[in-house]
């Protein structure tokens, strides 16, 4: 069901799908009476598509915070940073840290974002996994500007309904995708 709320895809194929089918209906029947469905569906996809706009489910915050995270290491900001890690989350704030002293960052991309909510934890968690395009140079620039792909497992947990980083796990991908620009 949630679906309906986190993607605009399953409203839009609806509509083409019922517009089309009874687009053909009226075609082949030529009854002017369709044309009421046909506004009802209409209605229903417009309906259907700002409630989507609107509704924000706990797995779009989860990727607000993964999308917030990657701006601020962009902008070289450890503050901003912090500001997505559970105060809890002691070896992840300290890699945070250690990351903003050594690297100057350019870029990032998030690929392949899959995420999990469990509701079923106290309070509710989550798991996102994802490969990020890291573009960024050392601090003293030895080794020139490089773009590495990095796989990431991160979990949340939520904290005073919002989701904050807890944990996380980094590992460089298979040598055979590593490039530099």
């Amino acid at each position: 069901m949630t679906a309906l709320v986190e993607s605009p895809w399953p409203w839009i194929a609806f509509g083409i799908f019922a517009e089309v089918g009874l687009g053909l209906l009226l075609l082949h029947t030529q009854r002017g009476v369709l044309l009421l469905p046909m506004g009802g569906v209409l209605l229903l996809v417009l309906g259907g598509l700002v409630l989507e706009r609107h509704v924000v489910t706990d797995r779009e915050r989860v990727e607000d915070c993964l999308e917030g995270v990657a701006a601020a290491l962009e902008a070289n900001d450890l503050q901003r940073v912090l500001e997505f890690i559970s105060a809890s989350a002691i070896e992840t704030r300290s890699q945070a840290r250690r990351a903003i002293d050594y690297a100057h960052f350019q870029q990032i991309k998030i690929k392949d974002l899959q995420i999990t909510v469990n509701y079923l934890t106290s309070p509710p968690s989550a798991r996102a996994t994802f490969t990020a395009l890291v573009t960024a140079s050392d601090r003293g620039n030895l080794f020139g500007v490089r773009t590495l792909p990095l796989e990431f497992r991160v979990d949340f947990r939520q904290e005073d309904q919002s989701w904050l980083i807890i944990g996380h796990e980094v590992r460089e991908a298979p040598a055979g995708l590593s490039h530099s620009p």
